[in-house]
């Protein structure tokens, strides 16, 4: 078609430099196709040129059918057979939600860097594929569930890289008590020796008490080789925060009991507002001699610290869907306090206030489920008069903190301050890939911000989360301090 074109093009300019006596001769209202020798008289070769450039790039690339528009039409089996009139509820289901793909010429040259953002998850699209043609998906399920509604049954745990490192447990949940609608969820990960978390939660729903939704929830968490980094000041003192170096780190033994009550309600325009009561216990005591030296001296170290408390949470949800948005934005805004009732065997008395804001901004692209996510996020902590903030209490980034490529419990201090962008784009059905970027920066007064002081990442990932709250999540960050992986895999509460 190129070669046509061209060709034509030279064609037209010979003719239109060497006229032939024929055409000398002719007049441009002759002819049986006067009306169009009229319509294009003084018309350049080049702008016809153009225009038949532009019809051939935008020209359905459905003319010229492949194979794998047959498939999609539901013709595989060969030409002329006749294909069944009726499908499965469930394949016709996974048909509508098929990502979209326009049939022009321009957009095949355009998907290029797609396919190249593709590559790197081929296998896993393999493995999706055949899964969806076997029905391995819905078959494998069916062991997870212990009632024919899906409502009873568990889930394997899987963590690598995450709050406690690695664990391997399970988590049992009944979405459906008393046939009320009624939530019961608990989950186990067991990270080795004593090292372990345990988490429970009971949820009234508003399908269950009208507008309201109850939640009591309680964890338990417990880890021998927890790290905080801790340098020192001019004076000797430990300090934590952005200031610290990555070979500071110490560790220690952590101890933590949670639980909490809250109560809310969803308004119209997607409102909703929270309250909440809550109490913890937290001990953060020496692993050894090393620990006992380095971090003596830090607020609510080598103590056993109680502390009751509560707050208020408000957001504003503009997604379009809570599981896979693709456009829209969610605005949160919460405030809390904690005070320890009483003091503690050092004579230190324990207490805080803080609030946080959260902003996040859903941009479509091009296609369903392509997007662009933006997230700006700030916490502040601050003590109360005459009161200390544990320094377990800390508002953290880390890798599973939303700064991906540094370690564990990597940066604390009494305020923290992010921004996220993530380009999404689906790779399945129900599956997203994604790249990031994140750059932060905890503080101590907001004074302390600048720019040149934020912790930068960048990397790539998946992701996945289904109606039963089933969540996978692999990525890897890269930054100042070296790549962190990590991979979490169960049921989220």
């Amino acid at each position: 078609m190129v070669l046509f074109l061209l060709c034509s093009t030279v064609a037209a300019s010979k003719a239109r430099l060497r006229p032939s006596s024929d055409a000398r001769s002719a007049t441009p209202e002759s002819g049986p196709y006067s009306f169009l020798a009229v319509g294009l008289k003084g018309v350049p070769v080049f702008a016809f040129r153009t225009l038949l450039i532009t019809a051939f790039l935008w020209f359905p690339a459905t003319a010229f059918p492949t194979e794998m528009d047959a498939l999609e039409a539901g013709s595989s089996d060969g030409p002329g057979e006749s294909q069944p009139e009726e499908e499965s509820e469930e394949s016709g289901d996974i048909r509508e939600r098929r990502h979209f793909q326009s049939k022009t010429s321009v957009y095949r040259v355009l998907e290029t860097p797609q396919l190249v953002l593709d590559l790197p998850w081929y296998p896993i699209q393999l493995f999706l594929n055949y899964s969806e043609r076997t029905d391995l998906f819905t078959r494998v399920q069916d062991i997870f569930y212990f009632n024919e509604e899906r409502t009873f049954g568990w889930f394997p745990k899987i963590s690598v890289g995450g709050p406690i490192e690695n664990g391997l447990g399970l988590s049992l949940f009944h979405h459906n008590l008393f046939d009320n609608h009624q939530e019961a969820d608990f989950a186990f990960l067991y990270a080795g020796d004593r090292d372990f978390e345990v988490k429970g939660a009971y949820t009234l729903p508003p399908a269950a008490i009208g507008p309201y939704r109850v939640t009591v929830d309680a964890s338990l968490f417990r880890d021998d080789e927890f790290e905080v980094f801790v340098a020192r000041d001019a004076r000797g003192r430990p300090v934590v925060g952005n200031d610290t170096r990555e070979d500071d780190d110490t560790e220690y033994s952590m101890r933590h009991f949670f639980s909490k009550i809250e109560a809310g309600r969803r308004f119209a325009y997607g409102m909703d507002l929270k309250a909440h009561l809550r109490g913890e216990v937290g001990e953060a005591t020496p692993s050894g001699a090393q620990s006992r030296l380095l971090l003596q001296g830090l607020p609510g170290f080598d103590e056993t610290i109680g502390m009751i408390g509560g707050g208020l949470d408000f957001a504003w949800d503009g997604r379009n869907d809570v599981v896979r948005p693709d456009r829209g934005w969610l605005l949160g805004a919460g405030a809390q306090m904690s005070v320890a009732p009483v003091e503690t065997r050092k004579d230190n008395r324990f207490g805080y206030g803080g609030y946080s804001l959260d902003g996040q901004l859903f941009v479509p692209l091009f296609a369903p489920h392509r997007v662009l996510f933006f997230r700006q996020q700030v916490e502040r902590l601050e003590p109360l008069d005459g009161r200390q903030i544990p320094f377990w209490s800390l508002p953290i980034l880390d890798r599973n903190h939303d700064l991906r490529s540094f370690e564990r419990n990597r940066f604390q201090d009494q305020g923290v301050i992010l921004t996220n962008i993530e380009y999404r784009y689906p790779i399945w059905v129900t599956w997203d890939a994604f790249l990031f970027f994140d750059a932060g920066q905890t503080f101590d007064e907001y004074s302390d911000i600048d720019l040149s002081e934020y912790r930068v990442s960048g990397g790539f990932g998946v992701r996945f989360l289904s109606q039963d709250k089933v969540n996978l999540v692999f990525h890897v960050g890269f930054g100042q301090e070296g790549p962190e992986v990590v991979f979490n895999f169960g049921q989220l509460f």
